[in-house]
């Protein structure tokens, strides 16, 4: 594409932005703002200019505010030079709208910033608008080398304490260099034939490594090795060798976590296998290991240092010949699992819902049973999906620490059956496992309050005023399209066993037949739901599959939020009820838990939902026979 169509297809500026043309640029000694700065790096710079727009606004000087306001923005753009996606980003994005990005300069505002690179006397500052202007213009070698030549000044200024580093952390090799070096060598390798790397790159890399191997800072000296490794600034065998005593060195201080240790063993490792020498990666990897397991004596609790066994463990599978010391770990990590479970203690939700419980036993008082059977059924429905996603990204919003972290979920001998992970965030928005987590989440709260208000007042109800049996039960589980003929009298018996209070008998009758009933009804819709295994038998797909290969059949018969409210109570874990029963790990006690109690009525409203329009001419009758 010709430089002019491209100019044509991306907007000059970014909205509400004015290109600054070079003759009202000129006309304004924008490297005023930086006198003085005693820092390189753009928060420092972008705070100096966005001082400076303030006074020249509050003087009047409108055309001098607009220069310098370009050049807050320049220096506002995100640097992220470890991401792979692009080196540039927006510092902020919120509610569709963002800061600035390199390709809101694109076109006459690039040429224009072109042109004065070579006038930018503080190498921070022309590092930042050369880079810009090689970002939106490959074709600008110039500008590409004028960057990289000003990012290696600014680290040979941080060095020397020219300047000052963004952060006081009492390091040599400052992670700011690193950033800076590391986009220099970035660049070099673009723009120079077979990656050449530039002498003056090259010697930086060279004095940060040996700053940060003097300093024993680990995890300085582990990015500076990834980077010598990756563009080949240094021989594999002797970086190897740095680590392996970089590590030993770190191991002998006092407070060095072992985490940072750990990332230059793994270094060591690499290293090593570059070079070919596979005996001493397996023994730097076995060595990186260890630190995971160091890492009990970091944290507080049994749980957590059962997380570092189980990553341990992990992490062996990947090295052979560990078979006995992950043995050995699997005894110790049932150790620490059943320790754990002293690490937790219940936590009570007080629920008011006293009043609410009087009102629906007085509504159920004056029905009779089939009126009574029908309205139980029938006083709530599935949640909508907009609504609870809604729901969800308010609470996250309105949470946001707890919403950064991951969830473990162990069963009753403390393993972890199921890991979600902390949220991605895509435009300030969290990502859709972390809403489905919440929802699940709010959902659970959601239940205790319909079985606490709702759904045991009106069992109880009927059960104190009228004497329920399989008998009550046995038409509308014969009539009801979501029950295979076969398994009518199963249905029933749970029923009953239900209204009866029996939760224990209810749960192991009903939700065990509930995924057989949704292939059932695919069945009916001429849905065929197996699968045909390699050696050509048909096997039966389980809940999980069906919901993933058939997910807009079943709305289509069940409707989104129907189908939605199965997968978060009997798929997604937790609760995932149907996995928890299926495989028989629901105890007594369990059976009397909110949810289980839900999802039997649940499966009882799901199996009167059709009746509803012939309840009183076929089901009411003989509900009443068979008292």
């Amino acid at each position: 594409m010709a430089q002019n169509e491209q100019d044509a297809a991306v907007p000059d500026a970014p909205p509400g932005w004015q290109t600054v043309p070079l003759d009202e640029l000129r006309a304004v000694d924008f490297l005023s703002p930086l006198n003085g700065v005693e820092k390189a790096d753009c928060h420092a710079l972008q705070s100096a200019y966005m001082n400076a727009v303030h006074t020249a606004q509050a003087a009047g000087r409108q055309s001098e505010a607009h220069v310098l306001r370009l050049f807050e923005q320049l220096c506002g753009i995100h640097f992220k030079v470890n991401d792979r996606a692009g080196v540039f980003g927006p510092q902020a994005t919120m509610s569709g709208r963002r800061t600035a990005i390199p390709d809101d300069f694109r076109g006459e505002q690039n040429r224009v910033l072109e042109s004065i690179v070579v006038e930018i006397t503080h190498p921070g500052l022309r590092a930042r608008i050369a880079d810009v202007v090689w970002t939106n213009d490959r074709k600008s070698v110039g500008s590409a080398n004028a960057a990289l030549e000003a990012y290696c000044e600014t680290v040979e200024g941080l060095v020397r304490g020219v300047y000052k580093p963004q952060f006081d952390m009492n390091l040599l090799a400052t992670f700011d260099e690193i950033d800076l070096i590391y986009r220099a060598v970035q660049i070099s390798a673009q723009i120079n034939k077979k990656g050449q790397i530039p002498d003056r790159v090259r010697d930086n890399v060279a004095l940060l490594y040996d700053l940060a191997q003097r300093g024993v800072e680990p995890i300085p000296f582990e990015r500076l090795g990834r980077i010598c490794l990756h563009y080949r600034l240094a021989d594999a065998k002797s970086v190897a060798a740095d680590a392996e005593a970089m590590a030993v060195m770190a191991a002998a201080l006092p407070k060095t976590y072992p985490i940072a240790i750990k990332k230059v063993w793994a270094l060591a490792a690499d290293a090593y296998a570059e070079a070919g020498d596979r005996d001493a990666s397996r023994r730097c990897r076995l060595e990186d290991v260890e630190q995971t397991l160091a890492m009990q004596k970091q944290v507080g609790g049994a749980g957590a240092a059962a997380h570092w066994v189980r990553t341990a463990i992990h992490e062996l599978r990947h090295i052979n010949g560990t078979g006995e010391r992950r043995e050995e770990l699997r005894a110790e990590l049932r150790v620490l699992q059943e320790r754990a479970l002293d690490d937790f203690h219940p936590i009570g939700t007080p629920l008011d819902v006293g009043d609410i419980q009087a009102d629906v036993a007085k509504e159920f008082e004056s029905l009779t049973l089939s009126d009574a059977l029908l309205k139980f059924a029938a006083f709530t429905g599935s949640r909508s999906t907009d609504e609870l996603r809604k729901e969800a990204f308010n609470q996250i919003k309105a949470s946001p620490l707890s919403s950064l972290f991951g969830t473990i979920h162990t069963d009753e001998e403390g393993k972890y059956v199921a890991e979600s992970p902390s949220p991605t965030l895509t435009e300030n928005e969290p990502d859709e496992e972390a809403v489905k987590r919440m929802i699940a989440q709010l959902q659970g709260f959601w239940r205790q309050y319909l079985v606490a208000g709702y759904i045991e007042p009106a069992r109880n109800a009927i059960g104190s005023l009228h004497s329920t049996s399989e008998r009550q039960f046995e038409t509308m589980a014969a009539m009801s399209p979501f029950i295979p003929d076969s398994h009518a009298y199963i249905y029933a018996l749970g029923f009953a066993r239900f209204m009866q209070g029996d939760f224990v008998s209810a749960a192991h009758l009903l939700v065990p037949q509930f995924e057989h009933s949704i292939r059932y009804v695919l069945r009916s819709a001429n849905k065929d739901s197996s699968k045909i295994m390699p050696d050509m038998l048909q096997e039966d797909r389980p809940l999980s599959a069906l919901l993933d290969n058939f997910r807009p059949e079943l709305e289509a018969i069940f409707t989104a939020d129907v189908v939605n409210e199965i997968d978060l109570l009997f798929n997604y874990r937790p609760p995932a009820l149907r996995h928890e029963f299926a495989h028989g790990k629901v105890g007594a006690g369990h059976c009397f838990h909110a949810d289980v109690i839900y999802a039997c009525w649940f499966i009882y409203r799901i199996s009167c939902l059709p009746l509803f329009p012939y309840w009183s001419e076929h089901i009411a009758p003989s509900i009443e026979e068979g008292r």
